[in-house]
């Protein structure tokens, strides 16, 4: 069993290590940030104002491209998944909150040299947990517009930092566990 792991490890590390010399229009890589939020106004529950306190929490993402020939545009897919934790008080009493959504984004990137690209993405993710998936509800998925920016600081592995705003629903109840608008920074690793 352990044979088997460490051949794992091995095949692994040499796909990564052989992945900056691979050259093609495809791009294949994974991402991971930091991510915190807010709200840009209050939110009620029942009547009652809701003080938040923050939104924190990261977020993994496969991403999938394709770079147009002769251009400097890709076209990205994302798929992915968040977990936010957040605080708040609400009638006197503490609460806290954890929200895990799965995540599907499109979009382009536009790549100014070698190092920089600076990005746009619609992002669709679940709004109820998987047991309150109802077909008949309005409101199963939130939309989202994304921008984003990364800077490549060695072959492959980019610095970057996101804004995301949600376009809808924008229920007090959906925003409560999962904030309008959301930065993040992390890192990006291209392995084609």
């Amino acid at each position: 069993m352990q044979n088997s792991n460490l051949y794992k490890w091995l095949i692994t590390s040499i796909f990564i290590g052989l992945s900056s010399y691979i050259f093609a229009q495809y791009t294949l890589g994974i991402s991971g940030s930091y991510s915190f939020g807010a709200n840009s106004s209050p939110i009620q529950i029942t009547h009652q104002k809701v003080d938040q306190k923050w939104h924190q929490g990261y977020q993994f993402n496969l991403w999938n491209g394709y770079q147009l020939p002769n251009h400097p545009i890709e076209i990205t897919s994302r798929l992915g998944v968040k977990k936010l934790s957040s605080r708040g008080v609400l009638k006197e009493q503490t609460f806290t909150t954890e929200a895990y959504k799965f995540q599907l984004g499109a979009g382009a990137l536009y790549q100014f040299d070698s190092t920089i690209n600076i990005g746009a993405l619609f992002v669709l993710e679940n709004n109820l947990d998987a047991d309150q998936f109802i077909s008949q509800t309005a409101d199963l998925f939130r939309y989202s517009f994304q921008v984003e920016s990364s800077y490549f600081i060695w072959k492959g592995l980019a610095v970057r930092a996101l804004y995301s705003i949600a376009l809808s629903p924008l229920s007090d109840h959906y925003l409560v566990t999962n904030p309008q608008h959301q930065l993040a920074v992390g890192v990006y690793y291209k392995f084609l």
